[in-house]
């Protein structure tokens, strides 16, 4: 997906329009907010993080475990702790 590899390059903006459209073009998928909440918790957005990942574990149980393990999410996870 172009969302992820503007992710891993660091073109966040280009990521979130990627993001966005996935999410337009199928909102009962969590692929397309679990990659806003990458992008969120890479710009340490905690409300948008938390929005969209809530938004892409309840429509996705892989997403939720996958969430639990992310690197990306991991400074999130502590602070919860």
């Amino acid at each position: 997906n172009k969302g992820i590899a503007h992710f891993m390059t660091q073109e966040y903006r280009l990521a979130v329009e990627n993001f966005e459209n996935a999410v337009q073009a199928n909102r009962d998928s969590g692929l397309g907010f679990y990659g806003l909440a990458l992008v969120a918790a890479a710009n340490n957005d905690r409300s948008a993080l938390f929005e969209n990942l809530e938004k892409a574990v309840q429509r996705s149980e892989s997403l939720r475990q996958h969430a639990l393990l992310d690197v990306n999410f991991k400074k999130y996870r502590e602070d919860a702790e």
